[in-house]
């Protein structure tokens, strides 16, 4: 149908979609259906595609809406407006939002990591250093890839440490980004073959200086202790 009425109908059920009683309406109206065609009809539209996306990361935060999401491949469309519009900072923040709400269980990381999401969130993150929101989004996106040893080796192949690292950096003041930054390099440092790459990229310097700047934060503080007792051993 009509781009206009597409967008201003998805902007519609995106904000519907957040609360759970409409989510079950939504379900019953097969609205994952209903989405991927929108994506791919009208794949050139910007507005479409930041409002589906915005829609996959409200739906997804429902258990059985990001299992309908996961079956019905709007993780491979989210990635295909990635791709299509790497300019756009609402698209790159959205999809993050949406890469990371879908990435609910070592299964689906498996399978988003075999359609390249983490790179492409990387790749958004590079493209956007300091744009607050897509960070705090990809940085949660990151910590849900981070739990299969394999996704973990291949992040670091992508930069993704440097990439994290450098986000830490320029968001000192953003104690979510911190916390799911720490959070990350403790998953990462229980790989004893990752540990020489964290030493070589200073981790342990990032991990302490968040530590130092959120005392009262129990995450970063029990995680980030974590991290530095496991990078540090032999």
């Amino acid at each position: 149908g009509n781009c206009m009425v597409q967008v201003a109908a998805w902007s519609a059920i995106r904000e519907l979609a957040n609360s759970s009683t409409n989510l079950r309406v939504l379900k019953k109206l097969q609205v994952e259906k209903r989405l991927v065609e929108t994506m791919v009809t009208h794949k050139f539209n910007e507005d479409v595609q930041i409002n589906t996306c915005g829609a996959i990361k409200n739906i997804c935060v429902d258990p059985g809406g990001q299992l309908l999401l996961m079956h019905s491949d709007a993780a491979y469309y989210v990635l295909v407006a990635m791709d299509s519009f790497p300019k756009s900072q609402k698209i790159q923040e959205q999809g993050c939002a949406a890469l990371r709400n879908l990435a609910a269980s070592k299964e689906d990381e498996s399978r988003l990591m075999n359609l390249n999401a983490a790179q492409r969130i990387i790749v958004a993150m590079k493209s956007f250093p300091f744009a607050e929101n897509l960070q705090e989004h990809a940085c949660g996106a990151l910590f849900n890839f981070s739990f299969l040893d394999e996704s973990k080796s291949r992040m670091v192949r992508l930069d993704g440490v440097g990439t994290l690292l450098s986000t830490m950096k320029n968001h000192p003041s953003n104690e979510n980004i911190q916390d799911t930054g720490c959070s990350v390099l403790w998953l990462l440092a229980k790989n004893p073959s990752l540990k020489l790459t964290l030493r070589n990229l200073d981790a342990l310097g990032y991990i302490e200086q968040s530590m130092t700047d959120f005392p009262y934060n129990p995450y970063i503080q029990r995680r980030g202790k974590g991290a530095i007792e496991a990078i540090q051993s032999k």
